[in-house]
């Protein structure tokens, strides 16, 4: 996940200074990558797709904007240039305003939308089964 690189800054003027936000041990002994905030994260949902020659791994879920003192008129931006381990391209939102948040990764461009991030999380990561 990327927020702003302090609490309290909004998302989109700040998109090309975000950190990364990670689970677990991944963090560990990372200048660029820090841990998760306690109480940062509401809900997850991960999930690797391979169908018809489609392959991405997605994260979808709700985050508490208050843990980062994120403001709830921020309705939050695009990232879309950092490629994954293994993922050419790279596309995730941030909308504190309705504390939602999705990253996909893909092996395709065409399965990273990034041309409609004014429709949020639902249009341009859809959740899925």
């Amino acid at each position: 996940m990327f927020p702003p690189p302090a609490p309290g800054l909004e998302i989109a003027p700040t998109e090309e200074e975000a950190i990364a936000f990670c689970k677990g041990r991944a963090y560990k002994g990372s200048k660029s990558l820090k841990p998760i905030p306690k109480g940062f994260i509401r809900s997850e949902a991960t999930r690797y797709y391979e169908a018809s020659g489609k392959k991405f791994v997605q994260v979808t879920g709700y985050f508490n904007r208050e843990a980062y003192n994120l403001s709830s008129t921020d309705g939050g931006g695009q990232y879309g240039t950092s490629p994954a381990r293994g993922f050419p391209h790279f596309v995730a939102l941030v909308e504190p305003d309705v504390e939602r948040f999705c990253i996909r990764c893909c092996q395709e461009k065409t399965d990273c939308n990034i041309n409609k991030s004014h429709l949020g999380c639902p249009a341009v990561i859809p959740e899925l089964p």
